[in-house]
């Protein structure tokens, strides 16, 4: 019988049979993830709730293109290296700034201070009459004055994943303040306070 499916040595009998159990285990495990994907159910509300739980600091992330100042707030942002000094930025697909840091290449990220939610406020859309907001320059790439920190970057990759660019930037220019840091939690301002 063996022989018959071309089977000559015990050898070659634990292989089919190590085959034909990884084939089981996978179509099982195929079988629970479908049963799991239907019983996972939530909206776009719920995950952006869950996700508005996770305490963030505030940032704007700045470019200049043909002269012009573009700034977004933003609390998508982390360090991903230390050697090389990596930063990474999440731009939504649908976001003006997507385009304006594909065209110049370069960006930097603006860690706000707790006096300025006013800037977060209209970097984010929701403040419309408002003085034009002055930059500086670090390394050539624009700044927010008085900015907890301010991280210059150029663009090394950039990764779509989902509904985002993900923006790997090489770090060119760092400049720390003392201050307090803005923070963002459950969809509301914070200040961080010491117990």
């Amino acid at each position: 019988m063996l022989q018959q499916r071309g089977i000559q040595t015990l050898e070659e009998l634990r292989a089919v049979d190590l085959r034909e159990v990884r084939q089981k285990a996978i179509e099982k495990l195929n079988e629970y993830w479908a049963d799991e994907e239907e019983e996972i159910k939530m909206d776009d509300r719920q995950f952006r709730n869950v996700m508005g739980k996770f305490a963030t600091g505030v940032t704007v992330v700045a470019t200049e293109v043909d002269g012009k100042v573009h700034g977004m707030t933003a609390n998508a942002f982390m360090s991903v290296s230390l050697n090389p000094m990596l930063v990474v930025v999440s731009i939504a697909e649908k976001a003006q700034m997507l385009e304006k840091i594909k065209q110049s290449g370069t960006f930097s990220v603006n860690i706000l201070s707790d006096d300025q939610q006013e800037l977060s406020m209209i970097f984010a859309g929701q403040v419309k009459n408002h003085q034009e907001v002055e930059f500086d320059l670090l390394d050539g790439v624009p700044v927010l004055p008085n900015a907890l920190a301010q991280i210059s970057c150029v663009v090394s990759a950039a990764h779509v994943e989902g509904d985002h660019t993900l923006f790997i930037g090489k770090v060119t220019d760092i400049l720390v303040n003392d201050s307090e840091p803005l923070i963002y939690y459950s969809g509301k301002y914070r200040s961080l306070a010491e117990g």
